[in-house]
């Protein structure tokens, strides 16, 4: 008869050192000794995802939620069947009272990934969040956070394929988070930015059909955020940038408008909405956007210029001149001196306009 050890026949009976050890501190709420001996164990057992599972609880009580994140994540990678939510919360357990539920432990690895993407880690954030989406895959927060660090990932990338790679998966995300989310404006108004660029790109190819579709596209998406919420000037600043580009002028002056109700310190509202005034020929409210813009970012040439326009048109002829001056000593361009040829005409100062002319075609010349 062959003889086999007792540790051979019994082993499967009781857990190794350190996994005992890990759990009687942990009972005995000593975290530091049960690190350790958590540590131990996973490098006794490198294959085993239990250690794993422990470690993450045991950072999580220590409020160490990266690390937990992390532990768990690797848990996962190693044994995924463990985080099935009967599975998971029995083997987190002592003497069967369960030390953590599934809840909370999803609470503690979303903290792990919005730590991560605080910190700007979007590599671990975007690991972190793909792990939630497999064992939770209606988590919507979870989505947000991966598709907001894609965006992030494409504006630092500078590969072109790599940067277009990025958003794209960004915007699936977005619409997927969107669809499990609906009464999220913030969401919605990211989409909406999604089907802009699409119709700046299609206006770049000189498709003009697919430009116009998308612009329908994100105007549709833009106002049903604004439903839901009404009070972030940034929607209606885009709501009115889409408008103004279909051509719908008179919304795109009212959404202008609500924009500025909210938030009346944007140099780009003011200056926008005056050419939205200045497309309906309501020049004198214009000038009023065209003069506020103008405190708020003095010397842009082009403030200063249509100030002028505006003024010649309104006949102000010498208020005309003394803005095309202060145009003009910020940047000498041929359009600058021609305006000021005719406003001198107006003026009956005609050899000092032929000299603004003279002065005009030279630049041409140089290409100003």
């Amino acid at each position: 008869m062959k003889y086999f050890s007792i540790f051979l026949i019994f082993s499967f009976a009781y857990a190794g050192v350190s996994a005992t050890s890990t759990k009687i501190y942990v009972q005995q709420e000593n975290w530091q000794k049960a690190l350790e001996n958590a540590q131990k164990w996973k490098e006794e057992e490198p294959n085993n995802a239990e250690p794993y599972l422990w470690l993450g609880y045991i950072y999580t009580r220590l409020s160490d939620y990266k690390n937990a994140g992390l532990s768990f994540l690797e848990g996962y990678n190693k044994n995924p069947k463990f985080y099935q939510k009967k599975e998971f919360e029995k083997k987190l357990s002592i003497g069967g009272q369960n030390l953590i539920n599934f809840d909370q432990f999803l609470i503690a690895i979303m903290n792990s990934a919005i730590q991560f993407y605080n910190e700007e880690n979007y590599e671990n954030a975007i690991k972190i969040s793909e792990f939630i989406i497999n064992i939770d895959p209606n988590n919507a927060k979870a989505y947000q956070i991966l598709s907001s660090s894609y965006q992030i990932l494409a504006q630092k990338e500078k590969d072109e394929n790599k940067k277009l790679e990025f958003l794209n998966k960004s915007r699936k995300l977005l619409e997927t988070y969107n669809e499990k989310n609906p009464n999220d404006p913030k969401a919605k108004y990211f989409l909406s930015l999604f089907y802009y660029d699409d119709a700046q790109n299609s206006l770049l190819k000189n498709d003009t059909t697919n430009y116009k579709e998308n612009l329908k596209k994100a105007k549709q998406i833009l106002e049903s955020a604004i439903k839901i919420d009404s009070t972030k000037p940034e929607m209606f600043f885009q709501l009115a940038e889409i408008n103004f580009e279909l051509g719908n002028y008179n919304d795109a002056i009212l959404n202008y408008e609500k924009s500025l109700k909210y938030d009346s310190t944007k140099f780009e509202t003011y200056y926008n909405l005056s050419i939205s005034y200045i497309k309906v020929k309501n020049y004198d409210l214009a000038l009023k956007n065209l003069l506020k813009a103008n405190e708020i970012k003095p010397n842009e040439y082009q403030v200063l210029y249509f100030i002028s326009l505006l003024n010649f048109e309104k006949k102000n002829y010498k208020d005309a001149l003394n803005w095309i001056e202060e145009t003009i000593s910020v940047k000498e361009t041929s359009e600058a001196y021609e305006l000021k040829a005719n406003i001198l005409k107006e003026l009956k100062r005609n050899e000092e306009a032929l000299k603004a002319i003279e002065k005009a075609e030279n630049l041409k010349k140089k290409g100003l």
